[in-house]
């Protein structure tokens, strides 16, 4: 069968997809442990992760390898994968969270299990709608960025809109040049309501990850020098600086990283402990409220919180991800 660039195991990789979405992951996690925590240390040290462009680089590597994937599969297999793929992991991660705040929150656990909020919080996430239910009763109250549990969730909402959509787009590049427009048109829009926060989450939350997912899908079938060329000009932009209300950055940043991750040759296989990106995404944003609850040395709250990461991801992918996905395989 031929591999699956979005899903490891099948093949040795011919591309650095599986490695920069664990670069990707990694920033992400350690952007988190400095906004979580508050620890002007890890602030100073961890400053250059960016976790907005990070999330940007998945969404882009996403459009290109999931591209591919729908290029060689019928609907019903594509659809099929990709539930596969994404599902599993994030219910797990939703019930475990729901579960284990009976034993993290300051109430009593016959009120935390009768108190409304709890049952609201398994219902929005299980939903996809983690806005309306973000926090359980009694948990992570005291916590220096807000009592979030999940905060990193909001993307699955948005990864799973790209796929729906994705067969409209994959393979008639006008069709994703026009949803880039469209998206970088409506970025750079000035609408009378501009600052309000609605407006920055649809801005940061929609219209720039379905941007750099078109990108990806547009690039799906280019040729590498193409994409090597738009990566160093994407370099260019993200080292000049232009103003980000031009809509540039989700642009910028999807070149460069599909560039790094297409375009140059396979710098080796990096999944021989699975394909742990996408669990480290799940569960380190949790996994770091918890032990913001007994932070003490900041350098040692920075080690609990890699070391406790990478050991759910490697569980969740040996555990859950990998058994659903070899059904399909």
């Amino acid at each position: 069968m031929i591999r699956d660039p979005y899903n490891s195991g099948l093949r040795p990789p011919r591309n650095n997809i599986d490695l920069l979405r664990f670069v990707l992951a990694a920033m992400v996690v350690l952007f988190h442990t400095y906004v979580l925590s508050g620890s002007p240390p890890l602030r100073a040290a961890l400053g250059w992760a960016d976790g907005q462009r990070a999330v940007l680089g998945f969404f882009a590597i996403s459009g290109y390898a999931v591209s591919l994937s729908w290029l060689r599969l019928d609907a019903r297999q594509y659809f099929t994968h990709r539930a596969r793929r994404l599902l599993p992991g994030y219910f797990a991660v939703v019930l475990c969270c729901w579960l284990a705040g009976s034993a993290l929150t300051s109430l009593p656990a016959v009120e935390y299990w009768r108190n409304w909020e709890t049952w609201r919080y398994l219902a929005a996430n299980l939903t996809f709608t983690q806005f309306l239910g973000p926090s359980l009763p009694g948990v992570f109250t005291a916590n220096p960025c807000g009592n979030a549990v999940n905060g990193s969730l909001w993307s699955i909402r948005t990864e799973i809109f790209c796929y729906v959509i994705l067969p409209g787009i994959a393979g008639a590049r006008w069709r994703a040049l026009a949803l880039i427009a469209l998206c970088l048109g409506v970025s750079v829009w000035e609408p009378s309501f501009v600052g309000h926060d609605l407006w920055a989450t649809l801005r940061r939350g929609l219209f720039y990850p379905v941007t750099s997912f078109a990108v990806g899908a547009t690039l799906a079938q280019a040729k590498r020098l193409h994409i090597g060329l738009l990566g160093v000009a994407g370099a260019l932009v993200l080292a000049v600086g232009f103003p980000w209300r031009w809509g540039l950055e989700p642009l910028a940043v999807a070149a460069v990283v599909l560039a790094l991750a297409v375009a140059i040759p396979a710098l080796g296989r990096w999944t021989e402990l699975g394909n742990l990106s996408y669990g480290m995404y799940l569960w380190h944003f949790p996994v770091i409220q918890v032990l913001c609850l007994h932070a003490n040395s900041p350098w040692m709250f920075f080690a609990a919180a890699v070391v406790t990461t990478l050991g759910l991801a490697i569980l969740s992918w040996n555990g859950i991800e990998e058994r659903f996905l070899k059904r399909v395989r």
